[in-house]
């Protein structure tokens, strides 16, 4: 059953903990787009 509603709010602080611990664990080098939007819930066009 799909869920019904609203949809959840974006927590900005959380995604950029979720980018920051992704960085400190790969490099900002060996970090690519797709690696933040999955760790930080977001697609691409988000993202930009």
């Amino acid at each position: 059953m799909a869920a019904r509603g609203r949809p959840r709010a974006f927590d900005r602080d959380a995604a950029l903990d979720a980018a920051m611990a992704l960085f400190w664990r790969k490099g900002f080098s060996a970090t690519s787009v797709a690696d933040l939007c999955t760790a930080m819930g977001v697609n691409a066009p988000s993202l930009y």
